[in-house]
């Protein structure tokens, strides 16, 4: 028997519970399978950072995940028991000015449970045997763990399947890289002492090692250790964790009653391609790497929010073009996210004397410089991310700090006949967003587009009457000439084109799908 669905992702971690949410939303028939009969048991990743709970505003999940987890509010940097440099997330420019600390497990169970209430489900205990790239479409054999064999057909096959993933070895894409030749421990395990991190995250460098601490819990603490040698594959003990901190750390901290002890080894991998066909990559079975700025699964969030509109965009007529724009965007990504986790690891191991004197020198200097704070901020908190050079992206106004394929603010906006809200607020709704800012006949603009929310802005509250306004500066973001922009359903901004330029506006459309009928052309 042959069964079929829109899209098959294989894995139901966080990045294919995330993409089977988003696809839930938007209407598209898929299945997401995972060989384990149960959720993990233990968590791997931690940090859940800004432009991620951004990315779950659109979905109702912010704040169910917040209310799990612990607000890491800054970052302090230690070097041979020296405090080096600091770095605060109260500048971000975001609701969620923050780390959010916060077990896997919880995600996963988070992320599940909303999809259910969606109406999907995960089938568990469902592995893939093989799969396979087919005329435009994808075969697919799963091995039931009864027993049953099954066969799929699927429009699309997404491997959301880790670092060992069987979809990328169907691709037969490279998975490029190396082993890091570094000895990693992990711990969660109950601290006490006078230096013990609260809401902040900690990392301390002595001689080439490093301890990485935070709070995920009300007496619970994640330790992660790094030490110069082979990597052994012994588990760590109690007694191996409070060496590292008597030694590395210092401050009188005692560490109790471990909840789990493990090594492991850091790759740092990408996939030469994300997409094959009909076979697509996302998350660590597209790109692994060391735990540097906490990148890791938010990256594998990002891919699945980036590829869960583009791929309903195409089964509801847009151009196939459009999702080869995901290797092109998330690609890119992946491969900046890989460069600076492994630049950090590296600045952050050596065991140069002279190197790590030149660190702890400039460090407490650079780090302080404005450029330099922002630059670190939006690389761990994800809300530096653009698209500006993706062949998807038309921007046809000067002006402005905003590019087509920046992320979009969503500051509160304000209207004289009815509720205000948040800029982005209709993204929720999974569509496009339009926003006619300045423009000059706003009955022609809502005349000339159909099939998408209109939103429209004025830079102060003289505005017209069906205009919104914002409290911050609007012509900081686009500029004074009157526009018209369209945020994508993945909160960046596609498109921004002049008040007339119904053209090029069209074009965009057809490319994305977007169900624009430009209904004076029509005629």
């Amino acid at each position: 028997m042959v069964s079929n669905s829109d899209v098959l992702i294989v894995g139901a971690g966080p990045t294919g519970l995330a993409l089977a949410i988003e696809l839930q939303r938007l209407g598209v028939r898929h299945r997401c399978i995972d060989r384990s009969l149960q959720p993990v048991r233990f968590s791997q990743a931690l940090a859940v950072q800004a432009r991620t709970l951004e990315q779950f505003e659109r979905c109702g999940l912010s704040d169910k995940l917040i209310a799990r987890g612990m607000m890491a509010r800054r970052i302090e940097f230690f070097s041979d028991g020296a405090h080096a440099a600091s770095m605060s997330f109260n500048g971000a420019p975001t609701r969620y000015p923050y780390v959010l600390v916060i077990p896997e497990t919880a995600t996963e169970s988070i992320l599940e449970a909303h999809l259910n209430d969606l109406g999907g489900r995960v089938d568990r205990g469902v592995e893939l045997a093989s799969c396979a790239d087919v005329f435009d479409a994808a075969e697919a054999k799963l091995c039931h763990s009864s027993g049953k064999v099954e066969e799929i057909a699927a429009r699309w096959i997404v491997g959301c399947d880790g670092a060992h993933s069987k979809v990328r070895e169907a691709t037969g894409v490279e998975f490029s890289g190396e082993t890091e030749p570094h000895h990693f421990w992990l711990a969660d395990v109950e601290l006490t002492g006078p230096a013990v991190p609260t809401d902040e995250l900690q990392l301390h460098l002595h001689e080439g090692n490093a301890v990485f601490m935070a709070r995920w819990a009300e007496r619970t603490w994640r330790v992660v250790v790094a030490l110069h040698g082979t990597p052994d594959a012994a588990a760590p003990t109690l007694v191996d964790i409070q060496r590292a901190l008597d030694q590395f750390v210092g401050g009188g901290l005692t560490a109790a009653n471990p909840a789990w002890l493990a090594p492991f080894q850091v790759n740092e991998r990408k996939a030469e391609r994300y997409q094959v066909g009909s076979l697509f990559l996302a998350g660590d079975a597209a790109c692994i790497h060391s735990p540097v700025g906490g990148q890791g699964m938010n990256t594998g969030l990002q891919d699945a929010a980036n590829l869960g509109w583009k791929l309903a965009a195409v089964l509801h007529g847009a151009d196939p073009q459009l999702l080869q724009s995901y290797d092109e965007e998330r690609g890119a990504v992946g491969a900046g996210v890989l460069r600076f986790a492994s630049r950090g690891l590296s600045a952050a191991m050596t065991d140069n004397l002279l190197l790590q004197a030149f660190r702890d020198f400039l460090a407490p200097h650079l780090t302080q410089l404005p450029i330099v704070q922002k630059a670190m901020l939006g690389f761990i908190s994800e809300l530096a991310i653009h698209y500006r050079h993706s062949s998807i992206v038309r921007d046809g106004v000067d002006g402005g700090s905003l590019r087509a394929g920046d992320r979009a603010p969503n500051p509160d906006v304000h209207f004289r006949t009815r509720r205000g809200g948040r800029l982005l607020d209709q993204l929720k709704g999974g569509s496009h967003l339009a926003l006619a800012v300045n423009v000059a006949n706003e009955e022609a603009v809502a005349h000339e587009l159909h099939g998408v929310p209109l939103l429209f802005l004025a830079t102060h509250p003289a505005g017209s009457i069906r205009a919104g306004w914002i409290d911050s500066d609007l012509e900081e973001f686009f500029g004074a000439a009157p526009q018209i922009a369209l945020v994508r359903p993945d909160g960046y901004i596609g498109f921004r084109g002049l008040e007339p330029d119904i053209d090029a506006l069209e074009n965009y459309a057809r490319t994305t799908g977007l169900p624009l009928l430009c209904s004076a052309r029509a005629a």
